[in-house]
């Protein structure tokens, strides 16, 4: 996987950075760049989301799933079971989910929610390598239990295709974890990097580093020190 390929077919550049879909430079821009592999260190990781056990002994009734994607998409399921196993809940996830998300790019495991954590994995190619909201479940008729307390991301997804372009396209360098806070990073300048991009897809690149990150602190930081 190469990270201007990546950048220019994924489908959230679009639906969630729409103002780039008229920037016709920078996509000429980067389809006219030498494409590079990610560098080292990038994580390219799918969203895993548990959905805690019920509070209290369930006898009867069912609840709702509801699904909110990086890009905006939000969903919800039909009524659930509260004795649904995985296959149940990815089936009703399948059935309410748009065309846009193909059955199965929701994976289930564990449960039912009586005596087990309800595990989402967003790893199919519609979902997969995002920062997605958590799912939130809604008690529609529970019998003797509510829903439990938590419901945690225990691996947040993405792939920091902004910030691996920047340190691609050199103007990002020292960083030897993408995790890392971008204060602990050095910029370069124009005048010390070669082919260095447009002020406009810096710009863009840090733009995408927010969107994927969602790092208001971090993203501000970048900015500054890139000046754009």
């Amino acid at each position: 996987m190469t990270v201007i390929a990546d950048i220019l077919t994924h489908p959230t550049l679009d639906s969630s950075l729409p103002r780039v879909s008229s920037d016709n430079h920078i996509y000429e821009e980067l389809a006219a760049r030498q494409d590079f592999a990610y560098p080292a260190g990038t994580p390219l990781e799918d969203e895993i989301q548990e959905i805690a056990i019920f509070n209290g002994t369930a006898t009867g009734g069912n609840y709702t799933l509801t699904i909110k994607l990086q890009d905006g998409t939000e969903f919800t399921t039909g009524n659930i079971l509260y004795t649904a196993t995985a296959a149940t809940i990815e089936s009703a996830i399948d059935a309410a989910s748009p065309a846009s998300v193909p059955n199965g790019d929701i994976s289930v495991s564990g449960g039912p929610l009586t005596t087990t954590p309800v595990v989402l994995i967003y790893d199919g190619s519609s979902v997969d390598e995002q920062n997605h909201a958590v799912v939130v479940i809604t008690d529609v008729n529970l019998v003797g239990a509510t829903p439990g307390a938590t419901t945690t991301t225990t691996q947040g997804g993405g792939n920091r295709r902004g910030l691996a372009a920047l340190v691609g396209m050199g103007v990002v360098v020292d960083v030897p974890d993408f995790r890392d806070a971008p204060e602990s990073w050095s910029v370069r300048t124009s005048a010390e990097t070669e082919n260095y991009p447009s002020p406009g897809l810096v710009s863009f690149l840090a733009d995408l580093y927010y969107f994927e990150e969602d790092n208001l602190t971090g993203y501000k930081t970048l900015r500054t020190a890139l000046g754009v």
